[in-house]
């Protein structure tokens, strides 16, 4: 899919992404032209002119202000969106439940925060029928349970074939997730573009992001479990061989997707309802929560912690953490050191990859280097 979009003095884009993908997400710093770049997709900016490969007939937008018509209640502005909704359009019904804002129908629009204003306007675009769908930080003011809940919703019709999305959003957790592949857009351009996990680690690295997360994929083990007496909201998932324990709730999101990139190409995975094989996962790991186990030979013999999850993984980088700070508003801001490290952590076997945020003390004491195998612990995400 190749997409080319210009708007004089804000944004000259060019885009580059695979047929497969449907859920695209949008990052960058603030004014970098993101909002640009979508108001010139929906073409409504006079000045736009926009080349794209794709041919489908009905562009949506939704922008972080939802812009919801206050002469009716929610009912109505759904009303309004349907009547020139294309044929393969969804219900009412499935918008709604699918935003979760089916008891807000009767609401008038003046009374709705914030959040519920967003589920609103989401389901309006969804229910006029668009093949695109635009959101513009969208999902913004919607607490973090229900949001991810609208983008597994979103991703489900992304997967059907019905709808392709792009996403521009700040939280990069968020984008890493869903996203089949990440448009970093800095300056009026797009500087980095491609599979998710590798650009995801770019971002890192451009951004300075102290405690960044990594996320790694695997399948849900439907077997029983007898080793352990409650398994009560956790799931077993498979990463690169090794059995790891999630929340539920960490990784119900994401069942059923489309696998992210492996080695810059993207594999579609058949939906496991059909298949009845095991459920492809993705769930995300802070740096704050993993740990660094030298005792590689011990692998198996942490019943004594109760950090529950272990991966054989080797050093591949360390670098220190950059605070950023500023004497007042006049002077310029200056790059200080924190007291502690960042570890970049590629699993054994694999090419996923993790991220460990230590004290210069555990450095030292541990005698960290480049190429040591260690056993990366993390706590239930």
């Amino acid at each position: 899919m190749e997409i080319h979009a210009f708007l004089p003095n804000r944004i000259d884009a060019q885009i580059t992404l695979h047929p497969a993908s449907r859920f695209i997400g949008v990052t960058g710093p603030s004014g970098a032209g993101k909002s640009s770049l979508f108001r010139a997709l929906a073409c409504v900016e006079k000045r736009a002119k926009v080349a794209k490969s794709w041919s489908f007939e009905k562009i949506g937008i939704v922008f972080q202000q939802p812009m919801l018509f206050p002469h009716t209640n929610v009912r109505g502005n759904l009303a309004l969106a349907q009547r020139h909704a294309s044929p393969n359009a969804l219900s009412v019904e499935a918008c709604v439940k699918g935003c979760y804002c089916e008891h807000l129908l009767e609401k008038p629009i003046d009374s709705l925060s914030g959040g519920e204003a967003q589920r609103v306007a989401i389901a309006r675009a969804l229910v006029n029928g668009p093949s695109v769908l635009l959101l513009d930080e969208s999902l913004s003011a919607i607490d973090i349970f229900t949001r991810r809940k609208i983008y597994q919703f979103l991703n489900t019709l992304c997967v059907s074939g019905q709808l392709t999305c792009f996403v521009i959003s700040h939280d990069l957790d968020d984008l890493a997730l869903f996203s089949d592949e990440l448009v970093y857009v800095e300056q009026g351009k797009v500087s980095l573009c491609g599979a998710t996990t590798d650009v995801l680690s770019q971002v890192f690295e451009k951004e300075g992001v102290a405690i960044p997360s990594a996320v790694l994929e695997g399948h849900k083990c439907s077997e029983s479990v007898t080793q352990v007496e409650n398994m009560h909201g956790i799931a077993r998932v498979m990463v690169a061989g090794h059995e790891v324990f999630v929340t539920e709730e960490a990784i119900s999101y994401t069942e059923n997707i489309k696998s992210a990139y492996r080695a810059h190409s993207i594999t579609e995975v058949s939906n496991p309802e059909q298949d009845n094989g095991p459920a492809p996962v993705r769930f995300a790991v802070k740096a704050c929560d993993v740990s660094i186990d030298i005792n590689v030979g011990g692998f198996n013999s942490a019943s004594t912690v109760s950090i529950l999850n272990a991966l054989p993984c080797t050093i591949t980088s360390i670098e220190p953490v950059r605070l950023t700070s500023s004497q007042n508003k006049k002077s310029h801001q200056q790059v200080t050191w924190g007291g502690k490290v960042l570890l970049k952590l590629i699993l054994e076997n694999d090419s996923q990859a993790l991220y460990a945020s230590i004290s210069h003390i555990s450095l030292s004491r541990l005698n960290l280097n480049v190429g040591d195998k260690v056993i990366a612990r993390f706590k239930l995400p």
